[in-house]
This record gives C-alpha cells, sequence and structure tokens, in this order.
C-alpha cells in the first residue's frame, strides 16, 4: 500500500511505502476481517517494523458499495480474536468494534 500526504505540516516524509503482510484472515458472513503485520516502513512514527494492523472490507453484494477500513490492531482488534477460533458475537463482530 502506497500512502501520500500523511503529515504535511511535521517535517516528516510526506511519500513513502509502507508494506504489511496478512497473519490471518476470518470471514463472518458478508465481512472478511484481516490481521496485518508491517514488514516494511517509510517511518517508524507511523508504523514500525513488526506492528500489527486491521483492515476489514464488507461485500455491499450485487449492486451494493463494497466498503473497507484499517487501522491499527492494539485499537480495532487488542485481544487478537481475527485471529482465533472464538466465534462472533450475534451482531457478527469478530473483533469486539462494530460496523455498519
Amino acid at each position: 500500500m502506497k500512502l501520500a500526504n500523511v503529515e504535511p505540516r511535521s517535517g516528516r516524509s510526506q511519500r513513502g511505502e509502507l508494506i504489511q503482510e496478512p497473519v490471518c484472515i476470518r470471514v463472518v458472513g458478508n465481512t472478511a476481517y484481516i490481521s496485518m503485520i508491517t514488514v516494511k516502513t517509510y517511518d517508524d512514527n507511523f508504523s514500525r517494523v513488526g506492528d500489527k494492523g486491521v483492515y476489514w472490507v464488507q461485500d455491499g453484494g450485487k449492486g451494493g458499495v463494497d466498503v473497507g477500513y484499517g487501522g491499527p490492531a492494539f485499537f480495532w482488534d487488542p485481544t487478537d480474536a481475527i485471529c482465533t477460533s472464538t466465534p462472533p458475537d450475534a451482531a457478527g463482530r469478530a473483533c469486539g468494534y462494530r460496523h455498519t
């Protein structure tokens, strides 16, 4: 994934490449949850090698809009539920966060 204009006023590099590789994936209904780990970074203040991230994508179905989000695992998946066999709750949440 390539990032641009992340911190324009800080004096840090505004362009760079952040590479994350998948650790595991969980699919619940029409939503896929992906646990990622940083393997290359352009700025340690943004993400360090070894940091975990979470991405999830939701299939909007035929004629619907697909949606994707991402962020740091310490916020979105603090218990590492994506990489466990724990079933999701009744609302389909695998990680304790809410998506619409």
